[in-house]
């Protein structure tokens, strides 16, 4: 038993320590940036330890949760008119470099913290995220909790604000299950697949900025917000960079929802299509040669 919580407990103090560290140095997203590093470094070096298990799901829930309730009655109205670890990590620095902060009027509708209110929402926000994630819908329980906390705040149906505190566990929990993923052997297995990797996810950054730019000049928007928008990282952890830097979070929040959404949709059409193009051309080879 003891060995069996000895990885998960070793890299939650870890990760706590690093989050403490990088707040106190005031790095952009200390509490998700600090524990990825820290962890993901500790286990290149052959450090045994690990997340805490289903710990992304848990800082996904959280997350959704704290981004549904800046979709208040105006932001909706708004609305209708209208890699992970090289993006979390390279774009809240760079943004952060440039003294990119928002003065962001977005805020959360709720103002007021309750314990029984924050106990009702979690709980909430929690069948949501469940809900999605047992049919397997990808980054369930983000969207599943934004899918409950937004119509909420929408309507003005307030039961809590969510403190700081709990936002940064959410961060954590995220940031450690991100460094799980990295083993002792990782930079020796395939050097130029994760420099070719490197070199893609660059590119697509900055493709991706570029088109943020064009796309604020066109509507017109803030350059920031719409480069953060337009950026290849995850719902959640873009979402919060948003947050912490204060670059229109239900933007941000709504153009990643509406890419996952688009992607989960269409693809598996596309590979169908694919695949029928394939087999006709393929079908097509075969008949001329049999003449």
């Amino acid at each position: 038993m003891t060995d069996r919580w000895q990885a998960p407990l070793g890299g939650l103090a870890l990760a706590i320590v690093a989050g403490f560290i990088c707040a106190w140095v005031h790095t952009p997203l200390p509490w998700m940036i600090g524990p990825l590093f820290a962890v993901a470094g500790a286990r290149l070096a052959g450090v045994e330890v690990t997340g805490v298990a289903g710990g992304r799901y848990a800082g996904q829930w959280i997350i959704g949760s704290a981004l549904g309730l800046y979709f208040t009655p105006i932001v909706v109205r708004l609305a209708q008119s209208l890699r992970i670890l090289i993006v979390v990590s390279a774009i809240p620095f760079v943004f952060a470099s440039i003294d990119v902060h928002g003065a962001d009027p977005y805020v959360q509708g709720t103002r007021q913290f309750s314990w029984i209110g924050l106990l009702e929402l979690m709980g909430l926000t929690a069948l949501g995220g469940a809900a999605l994630h047992r049919f397997r819908f990808p980054n369930g329980w983000v969207i599943g909790a934004l899918a409950v906390s937004l119509p909420l705040t929408a309507l003005q149906i307030e039961f809590s604000s969510l403190p700081t505190w709990l936002s940064n566990v959410g961060q954590l929990l995220i940031g450690c299950s991100l460094a799980t993923r990295f083993q002792q052997d990782f930079l020796a297995r395939a050097p130029r697949f994760l420099a070719a990797v490197t070199v893609t996810v660059l590119l697509a950054i900055a493709l991706s900025a570029a088109f943020g730019l064009l796309l604020a000049w066109a509507m017109p928007a803030p350059a920031p917000t719409m480069v953060l928008a337009m950026a290849p990282g995850g719902i959640a952890e873009m979402a919060i960079t948003a947050k912490v830097l204060q670059l229109g979070v239900p933007i941000v929040t709504a153009f990643h929802v509406a890419r996952m959404v688009l992607l989960v949709s269409t693809t598996g059409l596309l590979y169908e299509l694919s695949r029928s193009w394939r087999s006709r051309i393929a079908r097509g080879k075969d008949f001329d040669q049999e003449e």
